[in-house]
């Protein structure tokens, strides 16, 4: 549940706007940094890369509370005797980052599908595959646990294709609107 003082920074974070740092990234989420290792993402699907390589895991451990909006994700599983239907690949997260390494197939099995409403959080460990899919105008806010070097992930894209960056850059202020603007779509 969203406790009052949350809920007041929401407002002021709506209410700065685009006078706020933000970043865009590939996967169609605004970000914002704010105190206590925590982000605020609001998600718009119509500024995502084309064809952008969504399957991931993370640097860090992380609690999600969905603050607006609704997320649905799937988590995935790697299995070694079966044959590859996906490349991984570790990456460099932020700006400046992308793939290290060499690419490596992989079999990956796709768990069921989670739905999670305004109100409602959940877990996940650094490692874990996955890939979410916010409704335009989710507001989630994330609490982070930095692992290992708190920058190295793997990304995961279907054999025979290629990797599609996702690397964050500034948000112009027209997108910022954009952005809060389909977030306070939730809020009539």
């Amino acid at each position: 549940m969203i406790d009052a003082e949350l809920a007041l920074d929401l407002d002021q974070i709506f209410e700065e706007g685009a006078d706020r740092p933000w970043t865009l990234q590939g996967l169609g989420m605004l970000r914002t940094y704010l105190p206590g290792n925590r982000r605020l993402h609001i998600w718009h699907p119509d500024f995502a890369t084309s064809g952008v390589t969504d399957l991931h895991t993370h640097p860090w451990d992380f609690e999600s509370q969905i603050l607006l909006g609704e997320v649905h994700q799937n988590r995935f599983t790697e299995t070694l005797d079966l044959p590859e239907n996906y490349v991984r690949q570790a990456i460099t997260c932020g700006p400046g980052g992308g793939v290290c390494g060499g690419p490596e197939p992989v079999y990956l099995e796709e768990g069921p599908g989670e739905v999670y409403a305004a109100g409602e959080s959940y877990r996940q460990e650094a490692n874990e595959i996955h890939r979410s899919q916010p409704l335009r105008g989710t507001v989630t806010l994330l609490d982070r646990t930095v692992r290992g070097d708190g920058e190295t992930a793997y990304v995961f894209w279907r054999a025979g294709s290629s990797w599609v960056s996702a690397e964050p850059r500034p948000a112009a202020r027209w997108e910022v609107d954009a952005f809060l603007d389909a977030a306070r779509e939730w809020m009539t």
